[in-house]
């Protein structure tokens, strides 16, 4: 047989329904639904049913909230939201966007040795292709061109077909 749940409640149920309805973040709006529901007289497993979480989940939550009530609850957060701190200060991240319309840069690997000699903050290819997205900062190398082509033939394909054929028709 289960042993009988005890939870010494520091909030009623009317205050755990406002917490959950008013809440904005989805994490912690799910966490207030499950106590709310607990509170009202739900069992752990109800809740955690009701909430879309494992059993496992709920206990957890229970137990912060014996430790120190909502403000233990708030006070613990998924990860993925703070992300690596930035290697470029804003300002840094201006002056690189700065020279990089000034022309002087063309490849992501020039402005990785920029960066690298005016900052001294090291970055690899990908993570300098990444804060060139980021910054949105578009390339500055024209689409290469092959050696054999003839520009004025491209013209005229583009005026109105293939120069043979305009020559088959004069």
């Amino acid at each position: 047989m289960a042993r009988k749940l005890e939870i010494a409640w520091q909030d009623d149920a009317e205050q755990l329904f406002h917490l959950y309805r008013d809440e904005v973040e989805p994490e912690l709006r799910t966490r207030f639904h499950a106590l709310w529901l607990i509170r009202q007289g739900q069992t752990p497993t109800a809740a955690a049913q009701l909430v879309g979480v494992q059993l496992r989940t709920v206990r957890t939550w229970l137990r912060w909230y014996r430790e120190g009530g909502t403000t233990t609850i708030r006070q613990h957060r998924q990860g993925g939201r703070q992300g690596k701190p930035a290697l470029l200060t804003a300002e840094q991240c201006d002056e690189l966007k700065a020279h990089t319309a000034s022309g002087a840069v063309k490849t992501i690997d020039q402005a990785r040795e920029w960066v690298e000699t005016h900052f001294g903050v090291r970055y690899t290819y990908w993570g300098m292709r990444s804060l060139f997205e980021r910054l949105r900062i578009g390339k500055k190398v024209p689409r290469p061109q092959a050696d054999k082509a003839k520009p004025a033939e491209q013209e005229a394909w583009k005026k109105g077909g293939s120069p043979a054929r305009c020559e088959q028709q004069a």
